[in-house]
């Protein structure tokens, strides 16, 4: 019958007649809108107090959210008139957001802050077609709305909440945050950091209740982290104030590993040593032969001239063949994470680490004389730390106490990272064709960022992975050469491309190869050889990690092991001759302890990444928060606001680019592989002459050789020494990490292994010799050794300069600008 009416109207009344009753219609459905703005305004669940975490039939977990979908769909419950009017205001067709091309498909590309980098895989920030994501129309209905909630009632709605803890998170400057509270869209910080404070402070609870459906199968990961706090009033005689803090986080292990009980702990603990032998840490060269055959034919595929059909066919036949090597994977399940609050504690010092472990379990309430089992990760430090805590706490009374309960495992960053160190000291200054500072400045890449002793870990793995590929591209070039076919024409099939690849493993990153380099007397040569498999050993740990494959790390850490004895880093040698006694000895709880290192954030097929790497990137978002106060007051507000929120942060941010149809796949700032710059190392690498061996062609190796010069005629004592030097000289420039390892071990180091015990004393040795440098002796300096109680010679360090070595370890700066920050994605992948 209104409908009738008003078509009337409109159709026989003129134009002044049909305005009016027009303007009379909205006047008397004003009211509607009223009653539906009141009751809306009276909405528990679309008004929020300051204080999230005391809001009566709210779950904690549905306090705070970015997913704007949930508030729509209740603004039509509760407001349908409203809705359908602001609705039918705003425009059908929203303007189109610029177009891109991803994988064949056009995409549209939201406005996102930052640059952009292209990979093999998409674009940073492209958005995906979202089935129920929210379009650009809603968002616009949405924020209206909540303007219109604003406007008629001071109490804070879920929207404005919504925004502004967003802003907080993302540090937004104050100044833009007051003007978008000004307008309506957002609270102000001092209302938000009230919120994420509220938040924050629910941490431990929410700890507790993970540990309670989740039992004896969680992991505390804790590491410390560096405040450099700004005085409030800055004058020339002042200076930043460094703190030593804690921070931790709790997260669930897989399902599919078997939970721990304490008695397993004991066993697990209580393992000899003196069951190590040297077939438990050699490894299979077979899976060293298939893992660079892989990341090799993974390097070249992407710069091959050839279709992108070809090239769509020859990455099918990498993934079978990855499939095929595949030994014991995890299946891919997002890791349930609950950061909690910094604590003011040193955790580099045992002291610390005793007090972090005895606070944190008496948080979680645990049985003192029966407690379950704690598994603890961290990097080397934290392991020495635990284990030093444990022994000096035995004589307690009951279990809790004596940390028995305790065990802590080391997570695979800290082991990539030092893998970097020991390369770029081992190839650094080497001869000029592998010389990695020499490839540095010819690259024009900084100094500072690639140390030669202790580079940023994203500079120097460019810098490894760019001379790696320059290097195959040459030895490519020169495989090809000697049939015929030049790089630029070759379009081969997949057979043919992997008897290619097959045969550049064989002649360029084989120890054959090394061998044949040896017997020509060309060190240039085999140094590149040896620098080209080694680098295959850091890509197929990283890679085995990325795919939470824990059969290809223990097998990657066998010759990971022998590396770092090979370049002095023994401590990290005895740690994963520690994991393979496991392996061989109680396999039943090596894959448990095997998945405390690992987390998948994001719950995606190779999403997995080291729960140290992880905590590193929390540790980075905390620095980034600026406070100018006092050390005390900066500090607490850190602890109350920052420390235990920053990780929640993460999975809010995803929830609201989900929502909006934004790629929830953020990719970490990287820049794809420069074409000149792989151009310029093969072309370096090609004139050094290093694809073959050069020299005599005989097929005595150097030390033969040495021997027939010492021995072909009758020489003084002095001319024999000199020979003999000249030959020892000659024999080291050729620097087989891997063999010298062995060597090291068999020599002397095993009997070392075994007989060192995890007190207090030793401890204080390896974080002296960790910090300072100083490592064992090398096989031919090792003679009659009666020192037994470490693996070290030198005189034991006094409490100063343990004090300095632990300051020296936990202030260093491992990770690169690209990690820090929110929003930082997990490890960022490469080409292969």
């Amino acid at each position: 019958m209104v409908q009738e009416v008003v078509a009337a109207v409109r159709n026989r009344a003129p134009r002044d007649r049909s305005e009016a009753f027009d303007v009379l219609l909205a006047r008397l459905a004003a009211p509607v809108y009223l009653r539906e703005v009141d009751s809306a305004v009276t909405d528990q669940w679309l008004h929020l107090p300051p204080s999230l975490g005391v809001v009566e039939g709210i779950k904690q977990d549905d306090a705070i959210t970015l997913d704007l979908r949930k508030i729509k769909s209740h603004y039509e419950l509760k407001m349908p008139a409203t809705m359908c009017l602001i609705g039918g205001m705003v425009q059908n067709k929203a303007r189109e957001r610029p177009k891109t091309s991803v994988g064949g498909l056009q995409v549209s590309q939201p406005d996102l802050p930052g640059p952009e980098s292209e990979d093999e895989e998409g674009v940073r920030g492209v958005s995906e077609e979202v089935e129920d994501a929210l379009s650009p129309k809603d968002v616009k209905i949405v924020t209206a709305v909540s303007a219109i909630l604003s406007a008629r009632s001071p109490r804070p709605n879920r929207f404005q909440m919504t925004v502004a803890v967003m802003c907080s998170l993302l540090r937004v400057p104050q100044l833009v945050m007051r003007f978008l509270n000004a307008c309506g869209i957002s609270l102000s910080a001092r209302t938000a950091h009230r919120a994420m404070e509220s938040i924050s402070s629910q941490s431990i609870f929410q700890a507790r209740r993970l540990i309670e459906t989740h039992p004896c199968r969680t992991v505390l990961l804790f590491d410390n982290i560096n405040i450099y706090v700004k005085h409030s009033l800055q004058r020339i005689i002042t200076s930043n104030v460094s703190i030593a803090l804690t921070s931790r986080t709790l997260f669930t292990l897989p399902s599919q590993c078997t939970p721990l009980q304490l008695d397993d702990v004991r066993r697990i603990a209580a393992l000899d040593r003196n069951m190590m032998t040297m077939e438990t840490i050699t490894g299979d060269d077979r899976f060293m032969d298939d893992a660079a055959q892989w990341h090799v034919a993974a390097a070249l595929i992407p710069i091959l001239t050839i279709t992108e059909d070809r090239r769509s066919k020859l990455k099918a036949a990498l993934r079978r063949r990855l499939r095929k090597r595949t030994i014991n994977r995890l299946e891919t399940e997002k890791t349930k994470i609950v950061p909690l609050k910094i604590m003011k504690e040193n955790e580099g010092t045992v002291e610390g680490t005793k007090r972090v472990l005895e606070v944190t379990m008496e948080s979680f309430k645990l049985d003192k004389d029966a407690p379950d089992p704690f598994l603890v990760a961290g990097d080397l430090l934290t392991v020495l730390n635990v284990f030093a805590a444990r022994h000096a706490a035995s004589w307690e009374k009951n279990t809790l106490d004596q940390l028995a309960n305790v065990y802590a495992v080391a997570g695979p960053w800290h082991l990539l990272l030092n893998w970097v160190y020991g390369m770029f000291r081992t190839y650094g200054h080497c001869d000029a064709g592998t010389s990695l500072e020499r490839m540095r400045k010819i690259l024009g890449r900084g100094k500072t960022e690639l140390d030669m002793k202790r580079p940023q870990f994203d500079e120097g793995w460019r810098l490894l992975y760019h001379v790696w590929t320059g290097k195959l591209v040459s030895a490519l070039e020169h495989t090809l050469k000697a049939e015929g076919i030049d790089l630029k024409d070759w379009n081969p099939s997949s057979r043919d491309f992997f008897t290619c690849v097959d045969r550049l493993v064989v002649g360029h990153l084989s120890q054959a190869a090394v061998q044949e380099a040896q017997r020509a007397k060309d060190v240039p040569r085999a140094t590149s050889v040896l620098f080209l498999r080694d680098c295959v050993l850091g890509l197929e740990y990283r890679q085995a990690t990325k795919a939470g494959d824990l059969g290809r790390m223990a097998e990657a850490e066998k010759f990971l092991c022998l590396s770092f004895y090979g370049t002095g880093q023994t401590k990290y040698g005895s740690l994963l001759m520690d994991r393979a006694l496991i392996d061989k000895h109680l396999p039943e709880f090596s894959q448990t302890l095997r998945a405390a290192q690992v987390v998948n954030v994001h719950g995606r097929d190779d999403g997995w990444q080291g729960s140290d790497h992880f905590q590193e990137l929390l540790n980075g978002r905390i620095k980034s928060y600026d406070f100018d106060h006092k050390s005390d007051d900066a500090v607490n507000r850190i602890e109350d606001r920052i420390s235990a929120f920053v990780g929640l942060g993460e999975e809010l941010v995803d929830e609201m680019q989900e929502c909006l149809g934004w790629n929830s796949r953020r990719r970490k700032k990287k820049e794809a592989i420069p074409e000149e710059d792989v151009q310029l190392l093969s072309a370096d690498t090609k004139a050094h002459d290093l694809n073959a061996a050069r020299g005599s062609g005989s097929n005595k190796t150097l030390r033969e050789t040495a021997l027939d010069e010492i021995t072909s005629k009758k020489r003084s004592a002095a001319e024999q020494a000199q020979l003999v030097w000249e030959a020892t000289s000659n024999l080291s420039a050729v620097n087989d990490c891997i063999s010298k390892g062995y060597e090291y071990l068999v020599v002397n180091g095993l009997a070392r292994f075994k007989d060192k015990q995890s007190d207090l004393q030793t401890r204080d040795r390896d974080v002296f010799d960790m910090a300072t440098g100083r490592g064992s002796p090398t096989p031919r300096e090792d003679g009659n050794d009666g020192n037994q109680e470490g693996e070290t010679d030198g005189d034991f360090p006094d409490d100063e300069a343990v004090r300095l070595a632990e300051q020296e370890i936990v202030g260093e700066d491992k990770l690169g600008n690209d990690d820090e920050g929110s929003g930082s994605e997990d490890e960022d992948s490469d080409s292969n």
